[in-house]
């Protein structure tokens, strides 16, 4: 945000609401892998540690959808 010279006072409120929303995506970005994880968790610990990454795409096509 402060890399480069603000030119006018414009600028940077600019760059402080683009730093926020890239922060928020990363935050998102974080929040669905975890969620993505306990997912994984979970049906690994369905089936006793077997085979169940066909559960996985199952899940995933129906909260795509």
């Amino acid at each position: 945000m402060y890399r480069r010279k603000v030119n006018t006072r414009y600028e940077l409120p600019a760059r402080v609401l683009g730093a926020a929303a890239r922060r928020e995506k990363r935050e998102d970005q974080l929040r669905r892998k975890t969620s993505d994880l306990g997912t994984t968790v979970a049906k690994c610990s369905e089936v006793d540690g077997g085979v169940f990454e066909h559960l996985l795409r199952t899940v995933t096509n129906v909260i795509s959808v």
